[in-house]
């Protein structure tokens, strides 16, 4: 991508007082990629549709390749360049009972938006005028195929105040208010598309009180106050406040051979919409407000057995209020190459999560195993419908109950320190599958992976090598297409220069992506025409002192 970056960071205390300040910037350019963008060319693409609607599931191998490259590769992803800086300027008074600290962060990012939804939409128009003749010929359309940018910039400023033995019964006080003000502009070209902005207050108090016996714990208050609006011809969001009101408390304990942790919280939201969108795009219909009360509960408990094993459990109910653009979107969204609608209708998102495991630890040897089940009612997520609107997916936001299940594990073996340096070696796989309670499986799901790596130090020397596989994704929903499986081998190689004196030196060399794999995230939306870098190298140098 030949990017270019550079961080900094600057710590100084003296006294009652201590200063903070960092900053970052980075440029990259579009970057490279095995082959084609389009993992499905147009003409298969159309194919497997098709098959999609019989509900075929036949359709492996007619795609060219296993990764659907045919035709000439492009080597480059169009529009996929980033431009980001950013830094923060905190300080805080520390007294003997009570601490004060502010801090305020600015962030900017610009980056464009792979895929181009405005030229799919020209191309069906310049379809139609082919149908109605030849008069159009030669026009210059070049504005209509604008590449889509987005020009983020966000603000927040932070205060926290910290005092130990506030009122009796309690060790500790803590409040923290925060404003952050975010501004996201869409362009079509140069021309400003839509803008969207939203201003967040947010405080926070949390009282932990003294021991309870072996009992330690938190109760706190939140509230949080959200202004945001959408200007422009394609705000697929209306603009809304939504209001949130919480009470949580947060207990733990450590007795003999158990450590045990329990939680609750209650939220009051409440959105208000003045205007919603009307069904025609660019239309305003009536206003209205929502009001959702979550509740959520968690407890959960570790074992130590002995020296060698734990064995863990938890189990957690919670509840998730829709937001505004699951409840009101009914437009183009740019960043996700969707054409959303929203549901008014949606109720609260509730789950019960179980999930076991045990650690283990045999000398040099440790190992982690999890499994996990997920029942969910209500569960929102978004439905594709198989039309297009704008050149776009339609995708409806939909409610039905919904099943996870899950497993994950680790190993490690740390290696007697020998001339040759100290070296760990390590594997893990993980493994999630959902299901909606209509038997079709949940949208943009995560692939199985299994994976392993070696780590390595000798003196100023240090490495490490970790390989990924991700399994093919076919577990998809009705009109989402396939992920193939992909192989990631990255590595870094460090070495600390010696005898620097008052500065201390490290320069590293990373390869990324080194097999220069097709790989698609199957959890994104723009997996069919986005894919992740190909094969990339950085070389950087670290300095402390």
């Amino acid at each position: 991508a030949n990017e270019e970056f550079a961080a900094g960071r600057l710590d100084i205390g003296g006294g009652s007082f201590a200063l903070h300040a960092d900053g970052f910037h980075r440029r990259t350019d579009d970057y490279d990629i095995p082959g084609n963008a389009d993992l499905y060319p147009e003409d298969e693409h159309e194919h497997e549709e098709e098959h999609d609607e019989e509900h075929d599931e036949e359709h492996e191998g007619e795609h060219g390749d296993e990764h659907g490259n045919e035709g000439d590769d492009s080597g480059v992803l169009d529009n996929s360049f980033l431009k980001n800086e950013g830094g923060t300027i905190g300080g805080s008074w520390i007294g003997e009972q009570w601490r004060l600290g502010a801090a305020y962060n600015e962030y900017k990012s610009e980056y464009g938006i792979p895929g181009g939804a405005h030229e799919h939409a020209h191309e069906e128009e310049h379809e139609d005028e082919e149908h109605e003749g030849e008069d159009h010929e030669g026009e210059d359309h070049e504005e209509e195929e604008a590449p889509v940018s987005i020009d983020m910039k966000s603000k927040r400023t932070e205060v926290e105040l910290a005092g130990a033995d506030p009122i009796r019964g309690f060790e500790q006080f803590k409040v923290r208010f925060a404003d952050t003000n975010y501004e996201h502009t869409e362009f079509e070209g140069s021309e400003v598309g839509t803008v969207f902005n939203s201003d967040s207050k947010n405080t926070r108090m949390e009282l932990k009180h003294d021991p309870w016996g072996a009992w330690q714990g938190v109760f706190g208050l939140q509230y949080t106050d959200l202004d945001f609006s959408a200007v422009g011809a394609e705000a697929f969001v209306p603009g809304s406040t939504t209001k949130t009101t919480a009470a949580f408390w947060i207990e733990h304990a450590d007795i003999g051979d158990w450590q045990f942790d329990v939680g609750m919280r209650y939220d009051d939201v409440d959105i208000d919409v003045p205007n919603t969108l009307g069904p025609e795009q660019g239309s305003i219909g009536p206003g209205t407000d929502a009001n959702f009360t979550p509740f959520s509960a968690s407890a959960g408990v570790i074992w130590h057995l002995n020296d060698t094993l734990d064995l863990v459990f938890s189990m957690a109910h919670a509840e998730r209020a829709p937001n505004v653009d699951e409840l009101y979107a009914n437009g183009p969204h740019i960043a996700t190459q969707v054409f959303e609608v929203g549901d008014p209708n949606l109720d609260k998102e509730s789950n019960l999560h179980i999930e076991g495991g045990a650690r283990l630890t045999l000398g040099q040897f440790t190992a982690s195993a999890t499994v996990f089940n997920d029942n969910f009612d209500d569960y929102v997520y978004q439905e594709y419908t198989g039309e297009e609107a704008d050149g776009l997916p339609v995708a409806l936001w939909r409610q039905q109950d919904a099943e996870f299940i899950g497993a994950e594990a680790e190993l490690a073996y740390d290696f007697e320190p020998n001339r040759y340096g100290n070296w760990r070696a390590f594997a893990f796989g993980d493994i999630v599958e959902g299901e909606l309670s209509n038997n079709d499986d949940v949208p943009l799901q995560p692939p199985a992976r299994t994976g392993m790596g070696l780590d390595w130090e000798y003196q100023g020397l240090s490495a490490n090598t970790t390989w990924i596989h991700a399994f093919k994704q076919d577990n998809t929903s009705p009109f989402e297409t396939d992920t193939p499986s992909y192989d990631l081998l990255n590595a870094e190689l460090a070495y600390a220069v010696p005898n620097s004196g008052q500065f201390e030196w490290q320069v590293y060399l990373q390869g990324q992506n080194l097999l220069d794999e097709d790989i698609r995230n199957s959890t994104s939306t723009l997996k069919d025409f986005a894919p992740q870098i190909g094969r990339n190298v950085v070389l950087g140098v670290r300095m402390y002192f």
